[in-house]
């Protein structure tokens, strides 16, 4: 069974915040912005990180939640592409702890998933009104998701 997932931040760490997506220590002039990008299949996640790279864009990868969490609390992201099916929480799980301890970020997370029908997704969608990208999934389609958070204005 998967565990709830917690946050927990140590008396002497907060979370960092500067230019968008970048701390202060690390932001550079090259950098357009910073994704993090969760999912346990080594080949996607490769696959996604270098073709967002390729786009200049900065990308942290964690292949599950329990990774993805410290990046989540001392970084802040301007997208979050995060799978549905984690091997130790599910997607949701880690979504509902962005959407309470960085609410602000809750519009920034774009869902991967290989586990939903089409109908499925677009009740997930309007629910939350994020965006699903359904596996297999082009590559296209990944970089103007990425870029439709820009053009929203979440940065």
């Amino acid at each position: 069974m998967l565990k709830p997932l917690e946050l927990v931040v140590s008396d002497s760490g907060t979370p960092a915040s500067g230019l968008c997506g970048q701390t202060h220590q690390d932001a550079g002039p090259d950098e357009r912005h910073r994704i993090l990008a969760v999912d346990d299949d080594e080949i996607i996640l490769d696959l996604m990180a270098e073709t967002l790279r390729g786009q200049r864009y900065h990308v942290d990868v964690a292949k599950n939640c329990q990774d993805a969490l410290p990046l989540l609390m001392f970084r802040d992201y301007c997208g979050v592409i995060l799978d549905l099916l984690l091997p130790d929480a599910n997607g949701l799980s880690l979504y509902r702890q962005i959407a309470r301890r960085k609410p602000l970020m809750k519009p920034r997370v774009i869902f991967v998933t290989g586990a939903m029908d089409k109908r499925e997704a677009r009740r997930f969608v309007k629910l939350l009104d994020n965006r699903v990208l359904l596996k297999p999934f082009r590559l296209d389609d990944l970089v103007e998701a990425v870029r439709h958070l820009e053009a929203r204005g979440l940065r």
